[in-house]
């Protein structure tokens, strides 16, 4: 199984879906879809990297840039919620600190998430899983792993897990995880859920037009650090998009103007109104 792609491929693959469906047949103008609000994740200055949501519009993500910490995030919150690193990520045998990173990859609709961390700045050490009210839970290795390594990457709503690890022979492989049967090797298709209506519209939307079109102008959040610097929606066209839930709400990042990493969750109205 290839490790996860980098955000800028993250932002293609995403958006492949569309580009096959357009091809068979139009993709739907402005006007067809609703317009879309948008919330700022994390207004405070630092560094905020969405990753995935789920159908609830709960995000995650991490914060930071060398330290790097996982955050949990839904609408309503004021702050995002820190999630835990392993005990053994903050320090080890003769040192005060371990430099712990860790990184968040997936969310499932039950709220738990899962990603992978390390100390010493290895963020693809140990493959791990966050529950619903946010502990840490290592997964694991393989039997006779040559080493510590590998990304959980894949939640199902059931709780099964999948990512990569290492093996006896130090090769990259695939595993799958459940609570019962704990990891093993797995070489099969990962399974994906079926789109719901509306990312279906908004993904093929997307092949062809930019993700501004359906920001409401009005709707362009301040921006709080960069007082000088108020955007109109084609600020958002540049979005990396990460995901696209089953309600068409969408979530990104991207760098702002003073260079930090801003994250976006835009969400369609449901009042009726279309986008110009």
């Amino acid at each position: 199984m290839p490790r996860r792609p980098t955000a800028a491929t993250t932002t293609l693959a995403c958006l492949a879906l569309a580009t096959c469906a357009a091809r068979a047949e139009p993709p739907p103008e402005a006007g067809e879809l609703p317009v879309f609000d948008v919330v700022e994740i994390g207004a405070d200055g630092s560094n905020y990297r969405a990753s995935a949501l789920n159908d609830h519009g709960t995000v995650v993500g991490q914060r930071g840039t060398v330290w790097t910490a996982p955050w949990r995030w839904q609408p309503g919150d004021e702050e995002v919620t820190v999630l835990p690193f392993l005990p053994e990520w903050k320090g080890g045998e003769g040192r005060e600190a371990g430099n712990p990173v860790a990184m968040v990859r997936d969310i499932n609709n039950e709220g738990v998430a899962v990603g992978s961390g390390g100390g010493d700045y290895e963020p693809e050490r140990d493959p791990v899983l966050w529950d619903a009210e946010g502990a840490v839970q290592d997964l694991g290795d393989l039997p006779d792993a040559a080493r510590e390594a590998g990304a959980a990457e894949r939640i199902t709503d059931d709780g099964t897990v999948y990512g990569w690890t290492l093996d006896a022979e130090g090769r990259e492989v695939g595993f799958r995880w459940t609570e019962d049967s704990g990891m093993e090797p797995y070489d099969g298709e990962i399974p994906e859920e079926e789109p719901g209506e509306m990312e279906r519209r908004i993904r093929r939307f997307l092949a062809d037009h930019e993700l501004g079109a359906l920001v409401a102008p009005e709707a362009v959040p301040e921006f709080p650090v960069e007082e000088q610097f108020q955007p109109g929606p084609d600020y958002f066209d540049d979005l990396r998009i990460q995901d696209i839930n089953r309600a068409g709400q969408i979530v990104g990042w991207k760098k702002g103007l003073l260079g930090t990493q801003r994250s976006y969750l835009l969400t369609p109205r449901d009042n009726g109104a279309t986008a110009r």
